[in-house]
């Protein structure tokens, strides 16, 4: 058997127990492609994508209670402001922009329209 097909073979680690439920079901779906982009993974590749994997279920959960809630909230005095989930957001997405560049990847959604998934930077 040749090199690449071992490297192929690999099995394909779980993901971190400390993952939610939603992170963990993201691990599933994004670890074969950062299996197939990068078959000589690191641990630290790995803790990379369980950051992502934490990321996406944070946002995930702030935009469902954005969904419920709405964007805005008042104060008690009456004055607009954003709800803290816009803010959960944003943060959680500068950290899935971070891992992409991090590991070499980019969107795909920039050719498909998907955001939710990796592909490797064709430089």
């Amino acid at each position: 058997m040749a090199t690449a097909e071992l490297k192929s073979a690999r099995a394909l680690p779980n993901p971190p127990h400390t993952l939610s439920e939603a992170a963990q079901k993201k691990w599933h779906e994004m670890m074969p492609q950062l299996a197939l982009c990068r078959p000589d993974y690191t641990q630290f590749e790995l803790d990379l994508l369980a950051d992502y994997c934490r990321a996406y279920s944070l946002k995930e959960m702030a935009n469902l209670e954005l969904s419920n809630l709405g964007t805005l909230s008042y104060t008690a005095r009456g004055v607009e402001i954003e709800r803290p989930q816009l803010k959960t957001m944003r943060e959680a997405e500068k950290v899935m922009d971070r891992v992409y560049r991090r590991l070499g990847l980019q969107k795909k959604a920039e050719a498909t329209g998907d955001d939710d998934s990796l592909d490797l930077d064709e430089d």
